[in-house]
């Protein structure tokens, strides 16, 4: 029997990727690997979007619309807790 090589894949687009040093990793003793910063942002849109839609939803509920709104609060810690 012989010996196979290991097989690195996207883990977006599922791409075989020949050789590990071609693979993108974004997070620290993560195993989960990319081959393009394509796939990297389209594996994080759904998890952007929903943090995306919690902001929105966060500021329409506490009247802060304006970015320089947002400064004011900033080293107010009751008010981000």
């Amino acid at each position: 029997m012989s010996k196979t090589e290991p097989i690195y894949f996207c883990n977006q687009c599922k791409k075989i990727i020949t050789a590990l040093e071609d693979l993108l990793f974004v997070e620290d003793g993560v195993s989960r690997g990319f081959c393009s910063e394509k796939c990297i942002e389209q594996f994080f849109m759904p998890i952007v979007q929903y943090f995306e839609k919690m902001e929105k939803n966060l500021r329409s509920l506490l009247r802060v619309d304006d970015r320089d709104e947002i400064l004011e609060y900033i080293n107010d810690v009751k008010m981000l807790d």
